[in-house]
């Protein structure tokens, strides 16, 4: 029982590799019909797995690529029904609330809820800076970068998250130095 649920989750995790893969080369190379191809093998395996949620996850942000955002509210919607837990999903839908209905309030509700629900969600601590450097939030931005810092899982993600604090820094420096209100959404 444990090797069939062991190969499985290899296949699984394959599809959803060769897929993914598949729809990014399809998206950045501007070919549509392959973009159709991976959407269509997207659709094939949460068919065949409806119980992967990662399925439904990588397929909504596909979905919102191609921005169909109402089915990409539903795969997210079906992703938390599997997956209740997962902070990163809260996140994205959390993003797909900010492109799709520019609805702020919704948006940083959901990527509070993957906070919550994780206080370990580096991605949810960036989002949240990077939101609030829109809301020209910019003390707030810095502290979410800090957060994220914190957690970061690489040195590459380390420098990336340096970058956006200390751009959130230097813009907090300059708004008092000349007596400026930062920019907001």
């Amino acid at each position: 029982m444990a090797y069939t649920k062991c190969v499985l989750i290899i296949l699984v995790c394959e599809s959803l590799v060769l897929i993914s893969l598949q729809y990014r080369q399809a998206y950045t190379g501007n070919s549509q019909s392959q973009v159709q191809t991976a959407m269509d093998g997207f659709e094939d395996v949460i068919r065949r797995f409806p119980k992967c949620a990662e399925g439904y996850a990588l397929y909504a942000q596909a979905l919102t690529d191609q921005q169909q955002f109402g089915k990409a509210d539903q795969m997210y919607n079906k992703c938390i029904d599997l997956e209740p837990d997962n902070a990163t999903t809260y996140v994205h839908k959390g993003l797909l609330q900010l492109q799709w209905k520019q609805d702020l309030d919704l948006g940083l509700d959901l990527i509070s809820k993957a906070i919550e629900i994780d206080n370990k969600c580096d991605f949810a601590y960036e989002t949240m800076g990077t939101i609030e450097v829109q809301r020209g939030n910019l003390d707030k931005a810095i502290d979410m970068f800090n957060k994220a810092i914190n957690l970061a899982k690489s040195e590459m993600e380390m420098a990336h998250l340096y970058s956006l604090c200390d751009a959130a820094y230097a813009q907090t420096e300059v708004a008092r130095k000349y007596g400026l209100k930062p920019p907001t959404l």
